[in-house]
């Protein structure tokens, strides 16, 4: 399985029973700034996780910009009843409410100085552990890293 593959599984996999909201019109975040044009992530699914935290899969768009070397993510945002869902997903500028996202070369990242990289580093490291070869993943993957997440969050 391909590290995209694994967030999108890992997000349904954090879901399990939650009912699945769609956004009238996609949410865009900030991913990449070249000074001429800019990266983004799309979300247009979400759910509520616990009542604490707005959780969606996010996918770089565009053909060519400047996020062209980003891929995905599970992006995980603290509720703010001041805000609406689509302001919350917004904020995830540069994934900093992201607990990993994906290079398109397949490589698992967590961004420095977020919001979760305090506790995300050390398990994104680990993640070889699953690898069958290069860029390929094994399907218990996806379990260790929803336990992780959801360890994370408590």
């Amino acid at each position: 399985m391909l590290a995209s593959e694994v967030l999108e599984k890992t997000y349904l996999a954090l879901k399990e029973d939650y009912p699945e909201l769609f956004f009238q019109n996609p949410v865009y975040a900030e991913i990449a700034n070249s000074g001429f044009e800019k990266g983004y992530i799309v979300y247009k699914l979400y759910f509520i996780l616990d009542e604490l935290w707005v959780v969606s899969f996010g996918r770089k768009c565009g053909k060519k910009h400047s996020g062209q070397k980003y891929d995905c993510d599970i992006a995980i945002v603290p509720i703010d009843l001041n805000k609406s869902t689509a302001e919350m997903l917004h904020s995830n500028k540069y994934f900093f409410y992201s607990p990993i996202f994906t290079y398109s070369s397949g490589e698992f990242a967590v961004r420095k100085d977020s919001f979760f990289s305090e506790k995300m580093i050390k398990v994104v490291s680990r993640l070889g552990e699953f690898e069958v070869k290069k860029g390929t993943y094994n399907e218990l993957i996806v379990e260790h890293l929803r336990d992780k997440i959801r360890e994370i969050l408590s």
